[in-house]
C-alpha cells in the first residue's frame, strides 16, 4: 500500500510546481479514480481533523524515478532517494551542501507512526542507513520538525517493539485484539496530550489492523 505516502499529495494541487514521486506512488495512481471523498473511515490522519473538506481531486506526480535523482536548479543540488519502510515509495530529500535531510514519515517526532502501509524490516534498515550515512546531518521529520538522535532511536525502539510483539503472537491471535493491545502499548511510549489522544489511538488502531 502507498496510501500514507500518497495522501501527502492531497494539498499539492494548490502549489504551483511539478510533483515528483517514486515510481511506486505513480503506479498506485494509475489504478485510482481522479478524486476521493474525504468522508469515510477514521484513520487518525491529520487532515481528517480539518473541517469543510469534501471531495478532493488527486494531483498525480508529473515526474517519477526509481532509485535516486538529482534536482540541479543552481549550485546547490537536491537529491531525492528511495528508502522504503513507512510505505512503498517513501523518499528522502537530501541537501548535502547544507547537511540537511528531509525523511518524511520515516520519523514522526512526538507522535505515533503510521503503520498501515509499512514494511517494518525495511523501516529499520532505512533508519540504520540514516544513522550511518548522515550522522552529522540535520534530520527533518515529516511531522514534528527537527529530529534528534534520541528521536530517531526512539522510532527504531517503537518499530522493534511492534515487530517483536507481532512475531510473538500465535497464528490464532485475533487481529483486532492484537491491534487494540498494541495500540495502548505503543501509545504509552509517547507523551500524548488529551487533545490528541483520540486521534493517535485511531491512527494506531487503523494502521496496526491494516498491517497485521
Amino acid at each position: 500500500s502507498s496510501d500514507v505516502c500518497s495522501s501527502d499529495l492531497l494539498g499539492a494541487r494548490a502549489m504551483d510546481c511539478p510533483i515528483i514521486a517514486h515510481e511506486k506512488i505513480t503506479e498506485a495512481f494509475r489504478s485510482r479514480p481522479s478524486s476521493v471523498k474525504t468522508q469515510g473511515e477514521d484513520t487518525g490522519a491529520d487532515w481528517e481533523s480539518l473541517p469543510g473538506i469534501g471531495t478532493v481531486r488527486w494531483s498525480p506526480p508529473e515526474i517519477s524515478f526509481t532509485g535516486k535523482m538529482a534536482i540541479q536548479w543552481n549550485d546547490t543540488p537536491v537529491f531525492i532517494e528511495s528508502h522504503d519502510g513507512p510505505c512503498n515509495g517513501a523518499c528522502w530529500a537530501i541537501i548535502p551542501s547544507e547537511q540537511v535531510v528531509f525523511v518524511g514519515d520515516l520519523i514522526t517526532k512526538n507522535q505515533p507512526l503510521f503503520f498501515s502501509g509499512a514494511n517494518l524490516a525495511d523501516w529499520l534498515t532505512s533508519i540504520q542507513i540514516l544513522q550511518e550515512r548522515y550522522p552529522k546531518f540535520k534530520v527533518i521529520a515529516g511531522r514534528g520538525g527537527v529530529a534528534s538522535a534520541n528521536d530517531i532511536a526512539h522510532t527504531a525502539e517503537v518499530i522493534t517493539f511492534v515487530q517483536t510483539e507481532i512475531a510473538k503472537s500465535g497464528p490464532k491471535q485475533n487481529t483486532n485484539d492484537l491491534a487494540d493491545k498494541l495500540t495502548q502499548s505503543v501509545l504509552s511510549m509517547y507523551t500524548v496530550s488529551n487533545k490528541n489522544k483520540k486521534q493517535y489511538e485511531l491512527r494506531l488502531q487503523y494502521g496496526l489492523k491494516q498491517y497485521i
